[in-house]
């Protein structure tokens, strides 16, 4: 009777952790190249350059993002494109997925959030002028665990 007890205590506590596994609602983690990319915008080629690196660290610290596992990604954004038809596009692009828009934190900025499987992830948009007339750069970064 003894070893059915065990047995049974064994299967009730492997049958709870195989439920709670089934019920979580998280997907995988997404990578850059899933999230789509305003149309008529291209990749930003002097990205490297070091007035970006101030804007990045305060990215990453104002969203708590921890930079060794951060993806960032810069586009160039015409004058003719405004930063709301950006936040538009992807404010419907996220519309219906598992993305939740958080409140913006600051002129230019918008970020979103999602739980996936292997934690929290950060996406981040941010439009940077560069001189009147010349346009904006576009910084996206994802934040994953």
């Amino acid at each position: 009777m003894r070893v059915f007890n065990i047995v049974d205590r064994f299967s009730i506590v492997v049958l709870a952790l195989l439920i709670l596994a089934g019920c979580s609602s998280a997907g995988p983690p997404v990578s850059l190249s899933q999230i789509p990319v305003p149309p008529d915008l291209a990749v930003y080629e002097g990205a490297e350059e070091s007035t970006f690196d101030t804007l990045i660290i305060a990215l990453e610290q104002a969203f708590e993002i921890q930079p060794q596992k951060a993806d960032i990604q810069y586009y160039w954004m015409p004058e003719a494109i405004t930063w709301e038809q950006v936040e538009q596009f992807y404010q419907s692009a996220l519309a219906n997925t598992d993305w939740t828009i958080k409140e913006p934190a600051a002129f230019n900025i918008a970020r979103w959030m999602r739980d996936s499987s292997a934690g929290k992830q950060v996406f981040v948009v941010s439009a940077i002028p560069i001189s009147a007339g010349e346009g904006h750069i576009l910084v996206v970064i994802l934040a994953s665990p």
